[in-house]
């Protein structure tokens, strides 16, 4: 299990999160920030990182966006994805992109999501994923895999 967790880790470090409402190139994991608002990366896809059909992901990226709402946070469209030079399978997921929100409220949605991490960019800050202990305990059996620019969280 160790080794996929690994593997999962790293797709999350290398991949690419963009949003349509920001110009220029994707983001990275470890990329900095030097202006503009903190943002979240959020996809209701592929529950515990395991692939789904694209209509179940559909639905659950759909009742995200009414649950964003609900919680009165504005959200863009996003997506992450694979690198361009990644070698097959390539990925890519839609995200929602949420401006100036409290991590507390993202948390509780990709917790109830299930997902294994989000993707968090702030003013002054290298973009970061912020994993949660729970999810990747219910998928791997593990949770001791450090690695820089990742924020571990109950």
């Amino acid at each position: 299990m160790r080794d996929e967790a690994l593997k999962v880790m790293d797709g999350f470090l290398r991949a690419e999160y963009g949003c349509d409402a920001l110009a220029g190139p994707p983001l990275h994991i470890g990329e900095g920030a030097a202006t503009g608002v903190a943002r979240h990366w959020i996809t209701a896809w592929n529950p515990l990182g395991l692939p789904r059909d694209e209509e179940a992901n559909h639905a659950d990226q759909h009742a995200l966006a009414k649950d964003l709402g609900a919680a009165g946070l504005v959200a863009a469209s996003g997506f992450a994805r694979s690198p361009a030079n990644a070698p097959p399978p390539r990925w890519c997921e839609p995200c929602a992109v949420i401006q100036d929100a409290p991590d507390a409220a993202v948390d509780a949605l990709a917790q109830r999501y299930r997902q294994l991490a989000i993707v968090v960019w702030r003013p002054g800050e290298t973009a970061r994923l912020r994993c949660y202990r729970r999810v990747w305990r219910e998928r791997f059996g593990i949770t001791d895999m450090d690695a820089r620019n990742v924020e571990w969280v109950a």
